[in-house]
């Protein structure tokens, strides 16, 4: 979906006529510590480390002239490595039902802003970049990606682009060598090994991939 002017307009009083509503029951879920809910938004943010409420932009609701609708909740100014545009999990198939999915993703959004507050004021919060290689959750430091960012300042075109990816992915599998990273896996390599998967992660970061499966 090519993503236009008017999407973001739209977009935007979207927003701002749900997030009222949004960022009270995302409060009230992360008050509650324990919920169905609440594990559920934190779910479908799993790919976002942070996450502050300057950065929501835009919930775009629309049509498709063939399979239903489509919800996305993008973001602004983020930092280099972090996805700008977010798809609802679920997939509707009426007006009523995108709706509820617009609600259930900008409320996801807000509980991880919740989430990100509580990080520093317990004084954990650094500006990581979350990267997923099979089912194990890499932070990032944004140090590292912003180092990338500045070897790759643009991004190249989609041969040039899946090319580079490719050749970051490849590198990262001869650093791991055979069989699943697993967290004991990670544990038990050498910290040359972990700095090196950290600059590959890095720099597909700034290739617009976070997740290698």
């Amino acid at each position: 979906m090519n993503l236009t002017t008017k999407h973001y307009y739209e977009g935007r009083k979207l927003r701002r006529k749900l997030e009222g509503l949004a960022k009270k029951e995302a409060k009230s879920l992360v008050q509650s510590e324990e919920s169905t809910d609440l594990d559920e938004a934190r779910a479908i943010m799993s790919t976002y480390h942070w996450m502050k409420s300057k950065h929501i932009d835009s919930v775009i609701v629309e049509k498709r002239l063939i399979g239903g609708w489509v919800v996305l909740l993008t973001f602004a100014d983020l930092p280099r490595g972090i996805p700008n545009v977010l798809g609802a999990p679920g997939k509707p198939k009426s007006e009523a039902e995108a709706m509820f999915e617009a609600t259930r993703l900008l409320r996801a959004a807000f509980v991880k802003c919740e989430d990100t507050k509580k990080m520093m004021r317990e004084g954990n919060f650094e500006e990581n970049r979350l990267f997923r290689y099979q089912t194990l959750n890499l932070q990032v430091p944004g140090a590292l990606v912003d180092s990338a960012a500045r070897k790759v300042p643009e991004l190249p075109g989609e041969k040039d682009a899946q090319k580079m990816r490719m050749t970051h992915i490849e590198n990262m599998r001869k650093i791991i060598g055979p069989g699943e990273l697993t967290g004991d896996r990670w544990d038990r390599m050498s910290e040359d090994q972990k700095l090196k998967l950290m600059i590959e992660a890095s720099f597909l970061l700034c290739l617009n991939i976070n997740i290698v499966a």
